[in-house]
């Protein structure tokens, strides 16, 4: 399989050297196999010593790939001839005439070695991540508008007009929607699933929720086993804060009078369970409460 070819020059192929690295002892395969290719490519001259690099990076490069392939094999000869017939027939090395003839010039031309790395997945089967990779120089300094617009032009949609802009729901926004609805923390999830698998990150995870919720919340409160208490003042600012947070003002100085009212209530007659309190003259029968 090796030798010259009309107008391509000398030719290697991952077949040629299977047999002397297979007869080679381990420890100088990479040296037999790098004295194979460069009697295989016929040089009568000197080779230099670019070319003699070149040579010995594809023959450490085909010693790695042929190691994996004789061991996935057993160490069968007639196996890796039969299940490697693409890999055997590939050039790992290439040397054209016009480039030999040039050697002996300052800029000497590296030949072709054997293609490194991992096969070129279809964008379509691609991960999330290479996808974003990949769109990466196509998106920078481009609009939302521009990029539509040239997803209608190579699709061979005549309509200049960009597709409505789906929005996602903040957090606090999404804790709203949760506290409204009343829904558990299940049917939140659920909920999110639904509408991310039509419209992607519509909905934020329930983390960001409790985070959102935190920040909302008093941080310092008591809580014993017959009662539960909030700061009044830290309860009043971060409401107040909060609402600040939803209306919009205009960037201008203003004073903003925040109304507040508390009652108590009380009731009586529960029904009492067995659940015992460390104070035994505590009770449950009553409540109180201020707000």
């Amino acid at each position: 399989m090796a030798g010259n070819e009309t107008g391509h020059g000398a030719i290697v192929r991952n077949r040629d050297l299977i047999d002397v690295w297979i007869e080679a002892p381990r420890g100088n395969r990479k040296q037999v196999v790098y004295e194979k290719i460069l009697s295989l490519i016929d040089i009568t001259d000197e080779p230099s010593e670019h070319l003699k690099s070149n040579i010995m990076k594809c023959s450490q490069l085909f010693g790695l790939k042929m190691a994996n392939k004789w061991q996935k094999v057993g160490q069968s000869r007639n196996r890796l001839l039969q299940n490697q017939v693409y890999w055997l027939d590939k050039i790992i090395y290439r040397i054209n005439n016009d480039s030999e003839e040039n050697t002996s010039s300052d800029e000497e031309q590296e030949p072709p070695c054997c293609s490194v790395g991992r096969r070129r997945v279809p964008f379509e089967e691609a991960s999330k991540k290479t996808k974003r990779r990949r769109v990466a120089e196509l998106t920078t300094d481009r609009s939302a508008n521009e990029l539509q617009f040239a997803v209608n032009v190579v699709s061979g949609s005549n309509h200049s007009e960009v597709s409505p802009q789906i929005f996602s729901f903040s957090t606090a926004e999404a804790l709203a929607l949760m506290v409204d609805l009343d829904i558990s923390v299940r049917k939140y999830l659920l909920l999110r699933s639904v509408i991310n698998g039509k419209a992607q990150n519509c909905l934020p995870s329930y983390k960001e929720l409790q985070n959102t919720k935190n920040a909302i919340l008093p941080s310092q409160y008591i809580i014993t086993e017959i009662s539960a208490e909030v700061d009044l003042q830290e309860l009043v600012q971060k409401t107040a804060e909060s609402i600040l947070e939803i209306i919009n003002f205009e960037e201008r100085d203003c004073r903003i009078k925040v109304i507040c009212k508390w009652g108590f209530d009380g009731s009586s007659g529960h029904s009492q369970y067995k659940q015992k309190f460390s104070d035994l003259e505590n009770t449950d029968e009553f409540l109180f409460l201020v707000q």
